[in-house]
């Protein structure tokens, strides 16, 4: 996606990932064609490729913005509890469960994790390089525990959005946090 500031082409690039939203509640996200958006934004493919380069990456961007929610989220922690890192992927996805219900039906929760793989040890690079844990592993096992608690952490949310989002969230935190702390 190309990045901007001018209003209309933000307005553009709104109306091609609604239309994509849009088509995924009815169709298949692989079986959908540029030309498809491009009659549902109702725009010009002139327009299209100005803003993205593929369907691919109108979905990239819309993948984007969730994890930016996400990372802000975490920027605001102002302490290393463990039930606010919870809270902050469970908000996310409840605040934009359409979307992760659509990427579900379509395969493509691996997207998430991707993105998170490269946030994450970008924000703890700039957060947590004082974190008295860490202070004792070497930059290798810190590459490590990173790629481990992404991996947890998602499995679980990705479980929970695949059963609908049924399970009380306060009930998989509890039962989480009861696990990490026998680990101690």
């Amino acid at each position: 996606m190309t990045e901007t500031k001018n209003p209309s082409a933000i307005y553009s690039q709104t109306q091609i990932q609604k239309a994509l939203l849009r088509l995924m509640k009815k169709n298949r996200y692989e079986d959908l064609t540029v030309k498809e958006i491009l009659y549902e934004a109702k725009i010009a493919r002139k327009t299209f490729y100005r803003n993205f380069t593929s369907k691919a990456d109108v979905m990239d961007s819309l993948v984007r913005k969730t994890m930016t929610q996400y990372t802000q989220k975490l920027l605001q922690l102002e302490n290393e509890n463990l039930d606010l890192f919870f809270d902050a992927i469970f908000d996310v996805v409840k605040s934009n469960r359409s979307f992760f219900k659509l990427l579900s039906k379509n395969n493509l929760l691996h997207m998430i994790s991707e993105e998170l793989n490269t946030y994450i040890p970008v924000i703890h690079d700039m957060y947590c390089s004082d974190c008295s844990f860490f202070k004792t592993l070497s930059k290798q096992q810190i590459t490590f525990v990173i790629a481990f608690n992404i991996g947890a952490i998602w499995n679980v949310i990705s479980r929970w959005i695949q059963e609908d989002m049924k399970t009380p969230e306060e009930e998989i935190k509890a039962g989480l946090v009861k696990y990490l702390s026998t680990l101690n």
